[in-house]
């Protein structure tokens, strides 16, 4: 409320310079009570009553309200406190005291002006060309809902309105019988298809889904139909009915799992009493590498509840590591995670791209970088994140990397039907999923 917080998040403790700041605050205290006193003597009813309502006003409803409303009130309440701290200043220069009102003015703006420095480079703009992508689907398809969007991102509702989208921070999903609860702190990481229940997607004439190279296809009566740099939109058709969905694989940083026999000469039998046939999406291997299992800076942490992530800190920083890359091919290089500064990601020894500026969304995002020719076997990575500037968003806490995945440029995640009779071809075979449908 004292406009002096010098932490880039006013949500957090302060912990560097804390002397420094909280003599800047107790001077800010003196000086909002002198500018009170010096307002009174003078009788001064306009300021009197606008810092006299804020107080009132922000003491009642933070009594009341939670966490989120105080921070509200309090934001709402400091200009009126700093304007009479700043009026101490004039207090003691009407007193004679020229020389210490001009230094109690400075110790206040200072304060500020380094909390408002700090807040600048810590913000988290907006994905501006994310949302407009949003913006351009809803246009497109407006009217053609219901659609559920798997990205745990509030304003996808909002940008999505009109094709009446839900979300999961909104309406949590119902889960596949067979899919455990996300863990703590996976939560706000999109959903795949494969973790939804068959069930819940059917409900939705459409699916906005962000494009992952680990992302599941769509359930067999879904046909893609229009892509952006970051979402598949998938549309729902009468035909095929699917009457059974079986996941092969639980996506972390691999789609797809190898087909057990045993699974698929059961789907097979279930199909052929049903008069039905099988549906099925083959998946080749994605070369990763797991940056917290890699060379990294020593200060970047583990993001809670996800292995796999690492906090970028402040500093300049290197991943280092290799991909063991089984079949030589062109691969689409991708990058999990929300970024600050433009990230330069080297696959071997050539630069294949940048992650950002200011690419910033919930955990578990992925950025498409670019293309590459790699021969079989390992193959050096580096992921070089630079050192400071002046820009909005260079620094905060919102900031994640995970893992770097090689997707196959053959992995067209082509659909494919075949009669229960055959299906021991697919014993063994790497598959997306295996759906029973007539």
């Amino acid at each position: 409320m004292l406009g002096i917080w010098p932490r880039g998040d006013f949500r957090f403790a302060i912990e560097a310079h804390q002397p420094t700041a909280y003599a800047l605050m107790g001077i800010a205290v003196a000086a909002f009570v002198l500018g009170v006193l010096w307002l009174l003597r003078r009788a001064a009813l306009a300021p009197l009553l606008l810092v006299g309502t804020s107080i009132i006003v922000a003491y009642v409803l933070s009594r009341h309200a939670s966490p989120y409303a105080v921070a509200k009130v309090m934001v709402i309440a400091s200009p009126a406190i700093v304007l009479v701290a700043m009026l101490g200043g004039v207090a003691l220069r009407s007193s004679g005291l020229a020389i210490e009102g001009w230094l109690v003015a400075l110790a206040v703006t200072g304060g500020v002006l380094w909390t408002t420095a700090l807040a600048y480079h810590d913000a988290d703009p907006a994905p501006r060309h994310r949302f407009e992508e949003l913006v351009r689907i809803d246009h497109r398809f407006a009217g053609k809902g219901p659609a559920f969007g798997n990205e745990p991102d509030e304003f996808v509702p909002h940008f999505l309105r009109h094709v009446h989208a839900f979300s999961p921070p909104f309406s949590p999903p119902e889960l596949a019988p067979s899919v455990p609860a996300p863990p703590a702190g996976q939560g706000r990481y999109p959903y795949d298809v494969n973790q939804v229940a068959l069930s819940y997607l059917q409900q939705y004439r459409l699916l906005v889904l962000r494009r992952s190279p680990i992302a599941s296809r769509a359930p067999a009566n879904f046909r893609r139909v229009y892509s952006t740099r970051s979402y598949d939109v998938w549309q729902r058709g009468p035909a095929p009915n699917v009457l059974q969905h079986l996941p092969m694989g639980r996506p972390t940083t691999e789609a797809g799992g190898v087909a057990s026999c045993a699974t698929v000469r059961s789907a097979a039998a279930r199909a052929a009493t049903a008069g039905a046939r099988l549906a099925y999406v083959e998946r080749p291997r994605t070369p990763s590498l797991i940056p917290t299992r890699a060379q990294h800076p020593i200060d970047w942490g583990v993001v809670f509840g996800d292995p796999n992530a690492l906090i970028q800190r402040g500093k300049a920083g290197e991943v280092r590591g290799s991909v063991l890359v089984t079949a030589p091919g062109r691969y689409r290089v991708w990058l999990q995670g929300a970024f600050d500064r433009a990230l330069s990601i080297y696959v071997a020894g050539r630069r294949v791209g940048r992650a950002g500026p200011r690419e910033l969304g919930p955990p578990g995002s992925f950025a498409r970088l670019g293309e590459i020719q790699l021969p079989a076997g390992p193959v050096p990575v580096r992921i070089v994140r630079p050192g400071n500037n002046l820009e909005p968003a260079d620094g905060g806490t919102n900031r994640f990397l995970g893992p770097l995945v090689l997707d196959p440029v053959t992995d067209a995640r082509q659909l494919r039907y075949l009669a229960p009779r055959n299906a021991g071809t697919l014993c063994g075979r790497r598959l997306d999923w295996l759906e029973i449908v007539r």
